[in-house]
């Protein structure tokens, strides 16, 4: 057991073993006995020999419960082989990189493990072997590759922040100058391994102007309705002078709509120089139509401009008839004036005192009204016109007339008066009704009385007055030998027809004459027919004549014609460019005819060209070219 051979003794005579004793050295275990295993460390017990023992444990990179191993005299070693597990890698920061995808998460001692880029990135693949408890290996170099899909887009989306993005990086998504993001829109997006960005959910609605009507200096002398109507960011609108004005200078003013967070005075617009806008100039028009020329009417209407008031009054002699008083007329837009003149009368004169001699017929003259007086029988002197003037009678002379030496034939009461005179007969032989004659002061006249034959208002005497005396005979005899006077009709000068779109053939029409008020072309109405009163003013009803509507104005796509809409006889309008389109130079001005079509000249326009907002852009997209500047160049 001792692994030497043994030594011999002799049992001698004594009754003793005699002999030398063995030289004995202790027997090592067998190697091939020593513990084994996966990852077991038995180096401990090589050369151990009976009866040491030794212990077995586990390898570096290896962990289990360590053994007692004896070694026996068999020569072997006996006792229980530990149970070494190989023990994991800790694995290096590196990995756990986004841009590193591994098979090394648990991989133990000895073993290998592949390291390589994740979708989104680029880099070769390295191999890693575990040294428990380091991996070896180079951990790979990745690039992040460039999201080229799904770019964030829509109107007023702005995702320029996104170009050059690459894989795992976020990008803010706003909305553009003058958009608002609509409530619960996100506002970021990250560039994903599939090279696209995820959704950003931004919407975008374009800030809204509000009325410019309402903006101090655009409500009363403009007309900003085109810029009322909600306009968004960016579209532009015209403001004119409304009907009834002129311009100042231009007759247009351009405006957009710049609405923003850090811009909100004159309702968010802007003119095109991009300063706050100031008024159009506009001046309001003179009335010059319905003026008032009636006689005994008194106005303030001489100077009236659109939208103005002025009085009529009864004038100096008049007085208002019953019901009446004054009036107060408006001035409309179309030039004309508006409201019900007041209905007038004129003033009586109180019949004139003469001295004794003096004849005369201007009982119950009214203001404006002529009379004569002249010498009776028996008394010379020149007849003398009066007029009156509502008050009382006046003259340039006064009558005077000088009493003559009685006749026989004078004798008696020669100024008597009866309703029928003895020269009554011999009226119309006389002539004196003749054209335009005032002859009715001779009828009822006796033999002695005398009487003048004056022209009837409204007509023009020529040569001189006629002065008769009645005879005893029944005839008349003319006193001067003048004659009768010629008396010519007077043009009328006053109450002509009048109104929006009315003509007439009234001018020169003279007393008793009839003249035809229409309407002009382009209006529609009942021709009406006037008379010249002898007062030297018109009497008829104005026609009421209506405007014809010009047919809608059809232009090439581009112009902006809403101001032309409704437009009328002689009505103006302004286009300029649609929302789209730029302007070069200025707006221009269309005219209704009377034929009912525009006549006038359209701006020019040009396309505008379309850039990058809410246009899709991304390599997955199946455009022409996969760039949203592809769309660069469409209007």
């Amino acid at each position: 057991a001792w692994g030497v051979p043994p030594s011999l003794y002799f049992c001698d005579s004594s009754g003793s073993f005699s002999g030398p004793p063995p030289v004995c050295e202790p027997l090592q275990c067998s190697s091939s006995s020593m513990p084994s295993g996966l990852g077991v460390d038995s180096s401990a017990c090589s050369g151990v020999a009976v009866p040491d023992t030794c212990t077995a444990t586990c390898e570096t990179g290896y962990t289990g419960t360590s053994q007692e191993i004896t070694c026996v005299s068999s020569g072997e070693f006996t006792g229980t082989t530990p149970i070494c597990s190989p023990e994991p890698c800790d694995l290096p920061a590196g990995l756990s990189d986004i841009s590193i995808r591994h098979t090394c998460t648990g991989v133990a001692h000895e073993e290998t493990c592949d390291a390589g880029c994740t979708t989104g990135f680029t880099g070769d693949l390295a191999v890693m072997t575990c040294s428990a408890p380091t991996l070896g290996g180079t951990i790979p170099t990745c690039t992040a590759k460039s999201c080229n899909r799904d770019i964030p887009s829509g109107t007023g989306v702005d995702a320029s922040a996104c170009s050059g993005k690459t894989t795992g990086q976020t990008c803010s998504v706003v909305c553009y100058y003058g958009f608002s993001a609509a409530s619960g829109s996100g506002h970021s997006s990250t560039c994903q391994a599939d090279g696209s960005f995820s959704s950003a959910s931004l919407k975008c609605t374009a800030l809204i102007c509000g009325k410019l009507s309402e903006q101090s200096g655009f409500a009363r002398v403009t007309d900003a309705s085109m810029c009322d109507g909600g306009l968004t960011f960016s579209q532009t609108c015209i403001v004119v002078c409304p009907d009834g004005y002129d311009a100042n200078s231009a007759f247009s003013q351009s405006l957009v709509c710049k609405m923003a967070a850090d811009y909100t005075a004159m309702a968010g617009f802007q003119d095109t120089s991009g300063k706050v806008p100031t008024p159009l100039g506009c001046t309001a028009r003179t009335c010059t139509i319905n003026i008032p020329d009636k006689i005994g009417i008194s106005h303030t209407c001489g100077a009236v401009t659109t939208g103005g008031t002025c009085s009529a009054v009864a004038g100096s002699g008049y007085q208002y008839s019953s019901g009446s008083g004054a009036a107060t007329l408006t001035c409309g837009a179309d030039g004309a004036l508006y409201g019900t003149l007041p209905t007038v009368e004129p003033s009586t004169c109180p019949e004139p005192s003469f001295a004794t001699g003096v004849s005369h017929f201007c009982s119950a003259y009214t203001t404006g009204s002529s009379c004569w007086a002249y010498c009776s029988a028996g008394y010379s002197g020149s007849a003398v016109e009066y007029t009156c003037d509502g008050t009382s009678f006046s003259s340039e002379i006064a009558v005077s007339c000088v009493a003559k030496r009685r006749l026989a034939e004078d004798s008696g009461n020669l100024t008597s008066r009866r309703l029928a005179g003895l020269c009554d007969g011999d009226y119309s032989n006389a002539g004196f009704a003749g054209t335009g004659r005032l002859g009715t002061s001779c009828l009822g006249k006796n033999a002695g009385e005398v009487c003048v034959i004056p022209c009837k208002s409204g007509y023009t005497m020529s040569g001189s007055l006629g002065q008769f005396q009645c005879t005893v005979a029944g005839t008349y005899s003319d006193m001067t030998g003048n004659g009768l006077p010629t008396c010519t009709a007077k043009a009328c000068t006053s109450s002509f027809p009048s109104g929006v779109g009315v003509m007439h053939t009234c001018s020169g029409t003279a007393t008793d004459m009839t003249c035809q008020a229409s309407c002009s072309s382009g209006y529609s109405g009942t021709s009406q027919t006037f008379t010249c009163q002898s007062t030297g003013g018109f009497s008829g009803t104005s026609p009421t004549c209506t405007a014809s509507a010009c047919a809608a104005l059809s232009l090439a796509t581009g112009y902006r014609t809403t101001n032309c809409a409704g437009k009328t006889t002689g009505q103006t309008c302004v286009v300029d460019c649609a929302n789209g389109w730029t302007i070069s130079g200025s707006a221009t001005q269309y005219t209704c005819g009377t034929s009912g079509l525009f006549s006038g000249t359209p701006p020019t326009c040009a396309a505008n060209a379309c850039g990058s907002n809410g246009v899709p852009a991304g390599s997955d997209l199946s455009v022409p070219v996969a760039d949203p500047g592809s769309c660069s160049s469409l209007t």
